[in-house]
């Protein structure tokens, strides 16, 4: 099973959870070259990655991957200069239509779209553009579990948990959206820093399967994406196919494995970044230890890991330069899907 992941989420942001029983503290706050990220609400963990990256995933599949119910999980994706994700990038949306979103984004108080004017945009036309409607819908736990068995390891509870703490996480963030303006795709800026806001409006919880003693086996969720940093990733990653693919083995590797390679090598095209320095690392996993024996052992323990499941290889530690720095290479696609 391949997942997609938007470039974009693994380019800027920035994981925010507590380790050891520390409590992170809000604002959580962080910046590095041209990224700023402000985590006012909740955890940004791996597994809130994971979700996102499964409702990418199912998204894209319903709507690239169907024909009528029937929807073909298994289909590779298409590439982002195929002429219909061309298509689908640039339907529904104009630069002044996307000009004025992100402008009303900047004075909302809880980032969610205001519905009046999201229908005066959309009564509006701008050649032959509308605005792209706000998704919704409806996702059952069962269902994903057979579609993604590595699911299976949560219980119900569980995964509620996962659903709930993605929801209830409000980031602001260097974010730039993506659209294809019929030439080639444009990068426009968009920074919700200081109007951080959450990817999806969680709207009911449905509990679709009990055991004989009552206990909920199974629960369906209702999502609108109705943010404006949610409305962005539906155009980032499903729309414009501006993502990054994992297989699903990727989610059982160790958290900071997991963040590792999503933060540090998958944002980069064919090359990594190579070599990196020790204090880029540090900062980008936010390890909270400077103890450079600490480091070194935590670094070389993720490397260690992602060699040993083929996402790198030929991996070195060298101190040439006067400070730490590990270089490796990223293994072919083909060689990790095996």
């Amino acid at each position: 099973m391949i997942l997609i992941a938007d470039k974009n989420l693994n380019k800027f942001g920035y994981p925010v959870f507590p380790i050891k029983g520390r409590e992170i503290k809000h604002p959580h706050t962080a910046s590095y070259e041209n990224r700023n990220f402000n985590c006012t609400a909740g955890y940004m963990k791996p597994e809130n990655w994971m979700i996102m990256d499964i409702l990418g995933t199912y998204i894209y599949h319903k709507a690239y991957n169907s024909s009528g119910d029937a929807i073909n999980y298994g289909k590779k994706t298409l590439s982002m200069h195929n002429p219909r994700v061309q298509h689908t990038s640039k339907q529904g949306l104009h630069r002044d239509i996307l000009n004025m979103l992100l402008n009303a984004s900047l004075s909302s108080n809880d980032g969610i779209i205001n519905p009046d004017y999201y229908k005066s945009l959309a009564s509006n036309r701008f050649r032959e553009y509308t605005l792209r409607p706000i998704l919704s819908g409806k996702i059952v736990e069962g269902a994903l579990k057979n579609i993604y068995p590595f699911l299976k390891k949560y219980s119900s509870i569980q995964f509620q948990d996962i659903i709930r703490n993605t929801a209830n996480c409000k980031i602001g963030m260097t974010y730039p959206v993506r659209y294809y303006d019929g030439m080639e795709y444009i990068n426009i800026k968009y920074d919700n820093y200081n109007c951080p806001c959450s990817f999806f409006t969680l709207d009911r919880i449905n509990i679709t399967k009990t055991s004989s003693n009552g206990n909920v086996l199974e629960r369906s969720y209702e999502l609108t994406f109705n943010t404006y940093l949610g409305y962005f990733f539906i155009q980032n990653a499903v729309s414009s196919l501006y993502t990054d693919l994992l297989p699903d083995k990727f989610y059982s590797l160790s958290d900071y494995a997991q963040l590792y390679y999503r933060l540090l090598i998958l944002p980069y095209f064919g090359k990594v970044k190579n070599p990196i320095r020790m204090d880029e690392i540090r900062h980008r996993l936010d390890l909270k230890t400077s103890d450079t024996s600490m480091l070194r052992k935590t670094i070389k323990r993720i490397l260690d890991e992602l060699k040993a499941e083929s996402f790198i290889r030929n991996f070195e530690e060298s101190d040439k330069y006067g400070q730490y720095m590990y270089g490796y290479e990223k293994t072919p696609w083909k060689e990790i899907e095996k």
